[in-house]
């Protein structure tokens, strides 16, 4: 019995994922919400979180937990997509895209990896998602503060994180090098 209640999962949660999406669209025109103006960063966010919702109904340990790949990079560039509709910030791209890759596959191999119990997986996520962060600092740092362009940015904390930064990530690399050698 537990076999068909998992076989029919997808389809029930693909039906109420439509019941969700027909009522939200019923909001829309009754508030008369410029879907299209406003809100067409969902139309990437959602397939995005389709992944993770098929990454959670297939469980753990089957390998379906590596959906979260392809859904936290479609979901993160919604999101930033999202956040450049409402901003204006186009320019952000410039810097931005570190987040997307190899940040958000960096998330999605840590999200599996945790799922799978794989720690070399875990533990390569954990190092793209902090070197797309990395990316994305000194991406906005060039961009922004050294070249001019790229829009508002992250703001002045950033002009002190990022060479901090790179000096903790230069100590980490040569002090982690000296220690493997032994």
């Amino acid at each position: 019995m537990t076999s068909d209640g998992n076989r029919n999962a997808p389809m029930v949660m693909l039906g109420v994922f439509l019941v969700v999406l027909g009522i939200i669209l019923f909001g829309f025109q009754f508030w008369d919400v410029d879907l299209i103006g406003l809100g067409w960063p969902l139309f990437v966010i959602v397939p995005g979180l389709l992944f993770f919702a098929g990454m959670a109904v297939g469980g753990h340990r089957n390998g379906l937990s590596y959906l979260a790949v392809p859904g936290s990079v479609i979901t993160s560039v919604g999101l930033l997509l999202a956040y450049q509709n409402f901003t204006g910030d186009w320019q952000s791209w410039s810097y931005a895209w570190g987040l997307v890759a190899p940040g958000a596959v960096g998330l999605g191999l840590l999200i599996a990896g945790t799922r799978e119990g794989e720690p070399t997986v875990r533990r390569t996520g954990g190092w793209l998602l902090g070197l797309g962060l990395l990316f994305t600092l000194v991406g906005e740092w060039v961009f922004v503060r050294l070249i001019g362009i790229g829009g508002n940015g992250f703001g002045p904390v950033v002009e002190s994180v990022v060479p901090a930064g790179l000096i903790v990530a230069g100590l980490f690399v040569i002090f982690s090098r000296g220690k493997r050698a032994e």
